[in-house]
């Protein structure tokens, strides 16, 4: 995958990297959706045209997903490459918006980028928590299978059969339900799955820094506010709940909800 130009007065992404176009737009906040831990920013479309057709949008992917790449090992790394890429592009009010894994990269980035942006940068993040604690079993194979590709597939025993096999299961399924091309290569799945191994693994040894501002955090349904984790890692934590479960908030379901939150940040 390789970057796209940018609309006149945005910032210009060129050649093979993390930075890829969400959608083009104006006005003067532009949206830099980080990866949550399947490394793909494709979750982000929906919010995106949701929050207004007009809005600009870029992506930070994981590195891994290139062809030709290594994924990145931590959290720190993957932060400072996406510093260095935003700062040598951002334009107008830059808006760093995080789901999942992306919530953590989106907080370090701005820490990194901290005096160094001409306007600093707004954070927003979605149920996401600052220690990784993960959400529901099947470790890797449930994130490329949920949340890489939306599929639903049981992923108990996959990681026990040869790998091709596996990957085999996952595809069928992908295919069945309208979601990947019938003849995906496996070894394509395979990048995609070592990806999503690279950011788990990442998230899981990551202790993030205090954050010298302001989170705008949106949660799902049941959350306590008063008592998010965030407030102990932020200066300042802004706790929006919307009435939607953790596995909807990014779905047809929850995106509306988190998109009358995001947009008046914008």
């Amino acid at each position: 995958m390789t970057g796209f130009a940018a609309a006149p007065g945005g910032p210009a992404v060129s050649g093979p990297g993390p930075l890829v176009r969400v959608q083009p737009g104006t006005g003067e906040a532009t949206l830099y959706c980080f990866h949550p831990l399947s490394g793909s920013v494709a979750v982000y479309g929906p919010l995106v045209a949701r929050i207004g057709r007009d809005q600009r949008a870029f992506g930070l992917q994981s590195v891994g997903l290139l062809d030709g790449w290594e994924p990145d090992t931590t959290v720190t790394v993957m932060a400072r490459r996406y510093a260095e890429v935003i700062e040598s592009q951002a334009s107008g009010v830059p808006v760093f918006l995080g789901y999942s894994l992306g919530g953590v990269l989106a907080v370090e980035t701005a820490g990194l980028l901290a005096g160094r942006l001409p306007v600093p940068p707004r954070v927003v993040l979605i149920d996401c928590d600052p220690l990784y604690r993960p959400r529901e079993e099947g470790g890797p194979w449930q994130i490329l299978a949920r949340q890489a590709l939306g599929i639903e597939l049981p992923v108990d025993g996959l990681a026990v059969l040869p790998a091709e096999q596996a990957l085999e299961r996952v595809r069928a399924a992908g295919a069945r339900q309208g979601r990947i091309p019938v003849r995906m290569s496996l070894e394509r799945l395979a990048v995609m799955l070592k990806v999503c191994e690279a950011n788990e693994a990442a998230a899981a040894r990551h202790v993030p820094m205090p954050y010298p501002g302001t989170v705008h955090l949106i949660r799902s349904a049941g959350a306590v506010p008063d008592a998010d984790p965030w407030h102990a890692f932020a200066e300042r934590a802004v706790v929006s709940v919307v009435a939607v479960g953790h596995h909807d908030i990014m779905g047809a379901v929850g995106v509306p909800h988190v998109a009358d939150v995001v947009r008046p940040l914008l």
